[in-house]
């Protein structure tokens, strides 16, 4: 929070519960930062987006600019020029932005920027979890495909065990008894 004895103070705060992504267990918190963003300056954070990982980001601001820019248009972010973004992600409106939202990218390297265009410090803060799918366990084969399968294998193993006649004997369970 940042107090102001020239102006009035204002604070912004947000409450979360945990995340939950039915079917993927969270891997960690891939990125995770508070700062406070003085006047005039651009920071930026890089990330990485892998196949088949979810990414989701949720943070809140007093009043930055945040962006989600590909990789490529760093230098033109760094040094004040155009440069593309992602507007679903952020931008250069006053408000939450990072705020509760899955990042669907194509694989390859990100940044997470940020300028500060006042004449005040502004602060910022964000998550960037990871997930993964979790592995979906083996449906069990039916009785069908198992009797077919190992029917095959002992049919297989019956013509390379016993070219010739084969003699079944028929032994007695111990509830029979002798014969």
């Amino acid at each position: 929070m940042l107090l102001s004895r020239s102006s009035s103070n204002s604070a912004r705060f947000e409450l979360d519960r945990l995340s939950n992504i039915p079917g993927f267990s969270r891997i960690d918190n891939y990125l995770n930062s508070t700062a406070t963003v003085q006047p005039g300056v651009r920071r930026w954070h890089a990330f990485t987006v892998e196949p088949g990982v979810r990414y989701w980001i949720d943070g809140c601001h007093s009043g930055v600019h945040a962006y989600v820019i590909p990789g490529a248009e760093l230098g033109s972010f760094q040094s004040g020029g155009a440069f593309q973004h992602y507007p679903s992600y952020g931008g250069d409106a006053d408000g939450a932005r990072y705020g509760a939202a899955e990042l669907r990218l194509a694989p390859g390297t990100y940044y997470l920027a940020q300028h500060n265009a006042t004449s005040t410090p502004k602060t910022i803060t964000y998550t960037l979890e990871r997930w993964r799918p979790i592995a979906k366990p083996q449906a069990p084969a039916s009785t069908a495909d198992v009797a077919a399968r190992e029917g095959a294998e002992i049919e297989q193993a019956a013509e390379i065990e016993f070219p010739a006649i084969v003699r079944v004997a028929v032994l007695p369970t111990p509830e029979d008894g002798p014969r």
